[in-house]
């Protein structure tokens, strides 16, 4: 359940199958790949969650420049599923790396079309679902059967090297 059957003929396609059962030629002429259609998957820009349930930081990833020339470090939640099996089988030879790689060139993209006030604000949900789109869009020009389900802008903040100047300006506005 949840699986779709991707059947190749001596490693070409021939067709899919739903669940249930099928019939098919012998392993060396016909194989079935099986993947898991309705299972929501998960990727993580800026940040990774270990097995011990630690979040490791990966600042290359999340350090993003703004419209106005400011740095903010921002952390992403991609979740994605498969949509179509025969295009994510042979369209894209690594699906999780190509959402990686498409989420963090559209983040970067978007975010510096924004003031830094603006993403760290009242933005946020603009951007998020922005993001969405023009993943799915880019995703959708490759034919790589995935469907962006939901993106999450986790952390939005200063680098940790200028939070105390941001918290002094913010300060001073509030005082203005």
């Amino acid at each position: 359940q949840g699986e779709e059957g991707v059947v190749v003929r001596f490693g070409k396609y021939v067709r899919s199958a739903q669940p249930g059962p099928h019939l098919k030629l012998p392993s060396p002429i016909e194989h079935v790949y099986t993947p898991n259609v309705d299972r929501v998957r998960v990727t993580e820009i800026g940040f990774r969650k270990t097995r011990s349930g630690q979040i490791k930081d990966f600042p290359n990833e999340s350090l993003m420049l703004t419209g106005d020339q400011n740095i903010v470090d921002i952390d992403l939640v991609v979740q994605w599923k498969i949509n179509d099996a025969k295009n994510f089988l042979f369209n894209v030879h690594e699906p999780t790396k190509a959402v990686h790689n498409a989420a963090e060139t559209t983040l970067r993209g978007i975010i510096g079309q924004h003031i830094i006030d603006n993403v760290l604000t009242t933005g946020r949900t603009d951007i998020q679902i922005q993001l969405k789109k023009s993943m799915q869009d880019l995703l959708d020009t490759y034919n790589a059967g995935i469907e962006i389900t939901q993106t999450q802008l986790k952390d939005v903040d200063p680098p940790a090297q200028v939070v105390a100047a941001f918290n002094d300006v913010t300060s001073a506005k509030e005082d203005r």
